[in-house]
Parts: structure tokens; C-alpha cells; sequence
């Protein structure tokens, strides 16, 4: 609270989400090793650590794919993660945090929005890493869905480009004026 005390010129909103976020997440953190130490006191955390190991290296078997619970949980976690960092960069844009840096509006928001995608794609590869799923398969399916893109869904992919171009035209003009 002394940064934003120190910097008036924030968006007071902004401020606090950041703050009760952080809140929050010093909580959770607090709790979780409060609960490791209460576990360790009473010499339980060996065995339940050891049951929840054998859990979650368990295999789930589906056919010729093999799925754990613990790769299934990397994969949720991997998503999550990914939109909590990228709603926090948005907060953190457009709150106001970086205007010291004096970059256009239009500018910072376009920044925003390429990083905030760019983490978004290298979550869920990643997080498809997790499953155990072998991403070099995805190459035939680009090359299906490039066919496809090239005959049938040609309108809809031009009106996709269109848009995130009009997108990125509109806040270069809002930003300059």
C-alpha cells in the first residue's frame, strides 16, 4: 500500500484487486505451511505424503493411452497458472502500474494483449506436455486444418484476421488521441 500511497495517479480500483489478491495469496501460502508444520508435528506428513505419491503415479488406463492423477492435475494447474499471470498483467497495464514508462495507451494495450496470448499458447503446450501428449502429432493436424482453412472456413479465418487487425488499428487510434 505505500507504492500505491507513493503513486496517486493509479487507478484506485486497480490498487485494490492487486492488493487483495496478494492478500490472498499470502494467505493460502500461510495456511498451506501452517499445515505442513501441524503434519510434521504429528509425524504424519511421511505416510500421507507416501499415499498421496502412490495416488498420484497411479496410472489410469484408457486403451493405449495411459493417464495419472498427477499429470491430470499438472494439466489443470499449467491452465490456471497460465490465466492468473495473464490477468494479472492486465491488471497490472491497465491499472496503470507501467504509465511511468509514458508509452501510449494504445501501445501498452497491444503489448498486453500479445503477451497475454503468447503465454495463453505456451500454457496449453505445456500443459499438453503434462498429459503425456506427444505435440509433434499436432504437425499433420496443422497441415488438416490449413487445408481445411484453404477450402472450407476461408471467410471465417479472413473475418478472424480482420478482427484482431481492426483490434489492433482501433487502439492505435484510441492511444494517439
Amino acid at each position: 500500500s505505500v507504492y500505491f500511497a507513493e503513486h496517486p495517479e493509479l487507478d484506485e480500483n486497480a490498487s485494490s484487486v492487486i492488493l487483495s489478491k496478494t492478500h490472498t495469496i499470502v494467505k493460502w501460502v500461510a495456511a498451506a505451511i501452517w499445515v505442513v508444520f501441524i503434519l510434521v508435528s504429528a509425524e504424519l506428513f511421511r505416510p500421507l505424503f507416501s499415499a498421496l505419491e502412490f495416488w498420484l503415479t497411479e496410472p489410469w488406463i484408457f486403451g493405449e493411452f495411459s493417464l495419472t492423477p498427477g499429470a491430470l492435475i499438472s494439466f489443470v494447474l499449467v491452465i490456471i497458472v497460465a490465466f492468473v499471470i495473464t490477468r494479472a498483467i492486465a491488471i497490472l497495464i491497465d491499472g496503470g502500474v507501467l504509465d511511468f514508462l509514458r508509452i501510449p495507451k494504445g501501445t501498452l494495450s497491444i503489448i498486453s494483449m500479445v503477451i497475454r496470448y503468447f503465454i495463453v499458447a505456451l500454457a496449453i503446450a505445456i500443459a499438453l506436455g503434462t498429459l503425456g501428449i506427444d505435440l509433434g502429432k499436432f504437425g499433420l493436424i496443422a497441415g488438416a486444418l490449413g487445408v481445411g482453412i484453404g477450402f472450407g472456413l476461408q471467410n471465417i479465418f479472413n473475418n478472424m484476421v480482420s478482427g484482431f487487425i481492426l483490434a489492433i488499428v482501433i487502439i492505435f487510434i484510441l492511444g494517439t488521441t
